[in-house]
């Protein structure tokens, strides 16, 4: 039976073997005389556990003299650190998928997809923009998640596997000697152009998705049309137009938001756990509310445009008998097109000559359309005083009239 003892590894406590306490105390007492540096040898203990761990020493677990010599073997011995030379290296370890924050602009996810895919980080980044433009953005979604599943490369060990090298005392030497890349001014005024330059944009959109949102809605403070957008909606009694408008208006605000979250990340250059949940959760939340919003609007517009066809009544009035003598007609109509897709939806106005029985009209509209007829001499006019306001929204129901008399000299419509 072999004597157990108890010691720490970077803080992770283990029990040992009393031979393999006094094997590991030498090896590190030598790296400690070789490598002047706490920082790397800290790194070094943190991948002994690691290395204890994949030959299944778990924390608490009983260390050997062969995992002491296993883990010797892998990471090295410590005359590597000695100026002499470097053992050679032969082995091409994969690589591993790290936020380089070291040579991040946000939040490192650039950076390491490069290191992953062994190409330079700039090619990353101008990749990204481009699928981010043809994404309409929807790209910010998939940088978020990585942001917040891909974890930072901050220790020794993660670093070196991020670019792809062996984890052994050499390379840990090597990593910690060299210094830190020489940013050229060029690069960073470049850098820092791109960052508030993309910070800026931010806030203009932030102020632009506000802005729009007020003034659609409630027609402030611009007046851009009669009446806001919310009276006009709820004149027309659909729910589903009304629910809509809402999901719009939680769009835009969603999106205002979301605008002013990225714009303070990119300044402050600082990003957590709870800001990429609370990204993640706005564009989904914004992509389900605008989507119902279209597809609640198709629905309304439909049910609209069915109640305005149900609503029109067709009428037939007898013109006065002098309309008998008149050669000339004039038509006046008032134009009741929709503000907002630009299209008109005048008066259909249609003239039948018929002999052979008393002047007439035909009026096929919404309840609340008459024709105003006066007659002088051989010259009449018709003024049709519209109701547009009932169909500005949807321009599409459009009234028509069907004139029945004499033969005439000329027809004019207004």
């Amino acid at each position: 039976m072999k004597e157990i003892t108890r010691i720490h590894l970077a803080k992770v406590a283990y029990d040992i073997e009393l031979d393999a306490k006094k094997e590991i105390q030498k090896y590190i007492t030598a790296l400690e005389r070789y490598a002047d540096d706490p920082e790397l040898l800290d790194d070094i203990e943190i991948r002994m556990t690691e290395l204890l761990a994949e030959r299944g020493v778990p924390n608490g677990g009983v260390i050997t003299t062969g995992d002491v010599a296993a883990v010797r073997a892998q990471l090295g011995e410590p005359s590597d650190f000695a100026p002499e030379g470097e053992p050679v290296v032969t082995e091409s370890p994969s690589r591993q998928m790290y936020r380089d924050t070291e040579e991040a602009m946000l939040g490192g996810v650039a950076a390491g997809l490069a290191h992953f895919v062994g190409i330079k980080t700039v090619w990353v980044r101008l990749a990204l923009v481009v699928l981010l433009l043809a994404s309409l953005g929807t790209l910010l979604i998939v940088y978020a998640v990585l942001w917040l599943v891909v974890p930072p490369a901050r220790t020794a060990t993660e670093r070196l596997q991020m670019y792809g090298q062996p984890v052994t005392l050499a390379s840990m030497k090597k990593l910690g000697e060299q210094a830190e890349p020489v940013v050229s001014n060029v690069a960073r005024v470049t850098q820092a152009i791109l960052r508030y330059g993309a910070g800026l944009a931010l806030i203009v959109m932030a102020a632009v998705a506000l802005l729009a949102t007020i003034v659609i809605t409630f027609g402030a403070p611009f007046n851009l049309y009669d009446g806001s957008l919310i009276d006009q909606v709820r004149q027309m009694d659909s729910w589903w137009l009304m629910t809509a408008l809402g999901l719009y208006v939680v769009s835009g605000l969603l999106l205002t938001i979301l605008c002013f979250i990225l714009a303070s990340a990119v300044f402050s250059r600082k990003w957590s756990r709870r800001i990429g949940v609370a990204v993640i959760t706005i564009i989904v939340a914004g992509i389900v509310s605008f989507g119902s919003a279209v597809v609640l609007s198709y629905g309304g517009a439909r049910e609209r445009m069915q109640k305005l066809q149900d609503a029109m009544q067709e009428t037939k009035v007898n013109l006065p008998a002098d309309f008998a003598g008149v050669k000339k007609l004039v038509v006046t109509a008032h134009t009741v097109g929709s503000p907002f897709t630009g299209q008109t939806n005048e008066l259909a106005v249609e003239y039948t000559v018929d002999t052979h029985h008393a002047p007439r009209y035909e009026l096929t509209a919404l309840p609340g359309i008459n024709p105003d007829i006066t007659i002088d001499g051989d010259e009449a006019r018709i003024a049709f005083k519209s109701n547009a306001a009932h169909n500005q929204f949807q321009g599409w129901v459009q009234p028509r009239l069907i004139i029945r008399g004499p033969a005439l000299d000329e027809l004019r419509v207004n």
